[in-house]
């Protein structure tokens, strides 16, 4: 799948109710999202993944990516009048390994090539802020 364009974050306004936030971004893996939560005082708090909330979404069979995005759900409500953020942060790692001579498939080296485009786009998003 070629990796379009796209923001690197989503934020939310919690309202004490919601439990599922969507991500509808591309990413790799579910740990490739980080949660950052902002209560009405100010108080910034990083969610445990698994702990205090999961990712869910649908594996591209192809890719083995999460290409059509995903939803974070929480175990408990948020407090309202809140801020969630939800940032991709794909790890600068190579994971594939492609031997001299071995055929692979084209998934895996399209794969590849999105996972380094994710990078760039969440380093130009860095880069640009400031």
């Amino acid at each position: 799948m070629a990796v379009s364009s796209q923001p690197v974050s989503i934020s939310y306004s919690t309202d004490g109710i919601a439990t599922s936030y969507a991500f509808p971004y591309y990413f790799c893996a579910k740990t490739d999202l980080f949660v950052q939560y902002t209560d009405s005082l100010g108080n910034v708090t990083n969610p445990l993944f698994n702990s205090a909330y999961t990712v869910q979404g649908t594996l591209d069979p192809h890719l083995n990516t999460y290409a059509n995005g995903g939803t974070v759900v929480f175990a408990v409500p948020l407090a309202a009048a809140g801020t969630l953020l939800i940032i991709r942060q794909t790890p600068l790692i190579q994971p594939a390994v492609f031997e001299p001579q071995d055929p692979f498939e084209s998934g895996s080296f399209e794969a590849q090539l999105d996972r380094q485009m994710l990078s760039l786009q969440e380093l130009w998003a860095a880069f640009t802020r400031g």
